[in-house]
């Protein structure tokens, strides 16, 4: 969410506790009015005036569309959560993390970023974006019942007529740039619904949250092919959301689909030998389309599973399974992964040390490979020559 400014909200001059001032920033008034201003922020583009407050603990309603307790949901058999079960989800998803962020917010006695809600009927409001936190400050709250610094959070607050298009935007934000890491497979199962069932383009996904065109559709594409695929097979894998990097590894690489169909199978294929652990880990993935491409290797995979494939490639073909290149391709990963933001850190200077072993990292690459493409280079140099 863009902040382009922020405003004051006036009280009535007949209050009597009205003590209200006005100034001028960027050309627009400023109210001063006890605790509570109004901040403009930019939402797709349209610009809303947000109050920014506090808000007392119980008019708060938890968000059951929370794309953090995605997988708890698509394991119920039910569509209904009450905040009882939505706060199992939360607090299970994560105990180690739960707990820490529980204990700096009691240490700090607060927190550093306002939580996101939206008003409903009857003076309630459902927490867009901060559920956790909300949880904690109940926690806190029935700890300390003497201390009123409990019993209310501070929270910006969406204007009535909010549209859910919205609603999803300030969640991606939230989400994206938040202050606990985003899992994977929750990211993609969000990205998954906002493209398949409430029809946004990868174009307008792409501008929403500032990922890679390609990352989101590889994304879309990996829970798609666990979801419809992968679930009907093994429904009762109770690690299932830990196998989803084996399918962005499958889906990111267009050479490995290819081998697999041209060995006459395909995606119910591979979702056996991720269920059944062919394919021990995520990484493994990598290598599988080197393995297909050998006929031998490929009869070892099917008959006796990764690790006697692999070993028969380091004999056939050593230079497929060297360490340090099995290294690189662990780095290439992590680095296709960086967000957006993350991206933008280093660029402005706000993570030296990483930016400097980039430089480091392209100066290395850069020169190794000018050596080993010297021959391709002076064979292209000839044909040219040839030519005239």
């Amino acid at each position: 969410m863009n902040r382009t400014n922020q405003t004051r909200r006036p009280k009535p001059a007949s209050h009597p506790q009205a003590a209200r001032k006005t100034a001028r920033a960027h050309g627009t008034p400023i109210y001063i009015w006890q605790d509570c201003k109004i901040i403009e922020v930019s939402l797709e583009g349209v610009s809303v005036a947000v109050e920014n407050r506090k808000v007392a603990l119980d008019v708060l309603k938890l968000d059951a569309q929370n794309p953090r307790i995605g997988l708890y949901k698509d394991s119920q058999p039910k569509a209904v959560f009450s905040d009882d079960e939505i706060r199992h989800a939360i607090v299970n998803r994560g105990p180690d993390a739960y707990t820490k962020l529980r204990d700096s917010i009691e240490i700090n006695e607060g927190i550093i970023h306002a939580i996101w809600i939206a008003p409903l009927e009857h003076g309630q409001h459902l927490v867009i974006e901060g559920n956790t936190r909300v949880l904690i400050y109940r926690e806190l709250a029935e700890k300390y019942p003497a201390n009123e610094a409990w019993k209310s959070i501070p929270a910006n607050v969406l204007p009535l007529g909010i549209n859910d298009s919205q609603i999803n935007f300030v969640r991606l934000e939230a989400h994206l740039r938040g202050i606990t890491p985003w899992d994977a497979y929750e990211r993609a199962r969000y990205l998954y619904i906002l493209n398949e069932k409430e029809g946004y383009s990868v174009t307008r996904l792409e501008q929403l949250t500032r990922l890679r065109r390609a990352e989101i559709e590889t994304e879309i594409r990996a829970f798609r092919d666990m979801s419809e695929v992968y679930s009907a097979k093994f429904p009762d894998d109770p690690y299932q959301s830990q196998k989803f990097s084996y399918f962005v590894e499958y889906e990111r690489n267009n050479r490995l689909k290819q081998q697999v169909q041209k060995v006459g199978l395909g995606i119910a294929d591979f979702c056996d030998w991720v269920g059944t652990q062919r394919l021990p880990k995520a990484e493994n993935v990598r290598t599988l389309s080197d393995i297909l491409g050998d006929s031998k290797a490929t009869q070892c995979f099917l008959q006796d599973g990764y690790d006697q494939a692999i070993q028969y490639l380091a004999l056939a073909q050593a230079d497929l399974v060297s360490p340090v290149f099995q290294r690189i391709e662990d780095v290439i990963e992590k680095l296709r992964g960086l967000t957006f933001y993350e991206v933008e850190e280093i660029r402005t200077g706000k993570q030296p040390g990483r930016k400097r072993l980039l430089e480091e990292l392209a100066k290395v690459a850069c020169q190794i490979w000018q050596r080993v493409s010297e021959d391709e280079e002076d064979a292209g140099d000839e044909e040219d020559n040839s030519k005239t």
